[in-house]
């Protein structure tokens, strides 16, 4: 693997953490909504879902300003690329599948921690 590739995938893995570790913290303040939801009747796929969808508008709009920006910036980078054309669409395809797959492995656990919230001590904590 040329070293161009190996310094790209190393970014990509440290935006990939760095959205886990934020997307930890991301149900703890929507644990009042969803116990107020629960209490109210809400079924927890319901809320496993609504928080998931969140998350996937907040990857497709990562993805919606990266991907132009990367085909605009792959020019001032194209010396740098050995074996692989500035605007390969197979890269960016790949790239933006394993954004999507990151977001939602990582707004899952969360989800579904935040839809287990007892919905009388989430009424109390509010």
């Amino acid at each position: 693997m040329p070293d161009s590739e190996i310094l790209a995938a190393s970014f990509k893995l440290s935006d990939a953490q760095e959205m886990v570790a934020r997307q930890h913290g991301f149900s703890s303040w929507q644990a009042g909504e969803i116990g107020i939801r629960m209490a109210l009747g809400a079924q927890r796929g319901a809320m496993v879902w609504m928080v998931l969808r969140r998350v996937l508008l907040l990857a497709a709009l990562g993805l919606a300003i990266s991907v132009p920006a990367a085909l605009s910036a792959s020019q001032l980078v194209k010396s740098f690329l050995l074996e692989t054309q500035p605007n390969d669409p197979g890269t960016l395809a790949l790239a933006g599948v394993v954004l999507l797959s990151a977001a939602i492995l990582a707004g899952y656990a969360p989800a579904r921690r935040a839809s287990r919230i007892d919905p009388l001590a989430a009424l109390r904590h509010e």
